[in-house]
């Protein structure tokens, strides 16, 4: 089963225009936005099941992360979640340079 997805992407979308963006598809999350001296502005996300998210929405490319580590799901709803977020949420957010599935 994939613990882990990595993706660099080319974005012209501001901190405020990602963040809706994970509003849209992921209502269910517990978003916060926040900032890192080292690495800029970032999004993270939480759901009920544990799947957390971690977006860098400055650095050049921008990375993307989301771990099911300590995901209360199955492979199934993985897949699913997977599939969502690389067909439609990063497309919305910008161009896929490298990802890791």
């Amino acid at each position: 089963m994939t613990d882990f997805i990595r993706a660099d992407i080319e974005s012209n979308l501001s901190n405020e225009e990602i963040f809706s963006v994970f509003l849209k598809f992921l209502p269910d999350f517990d978003w916060k936005k926040g900032d890192s001296d080292s690495q800029g502005n970032y999004i993270t996300g939480t759901n009920s099941g544990k799947v957390k998210i971690q977006c860098w929405t400055e650095e050049k490319p921008m990375a993307l992360s989301v771990s099911f580590r300590s995901a209360a799901t199955n492979k199934n709803d993985i897949d699913i979640f997977s599939k969502l977020l690389i067909s439609e949420i990063i497309p919305k957010i910008g161009n896929t340079l490298k990802i890791n599935v």
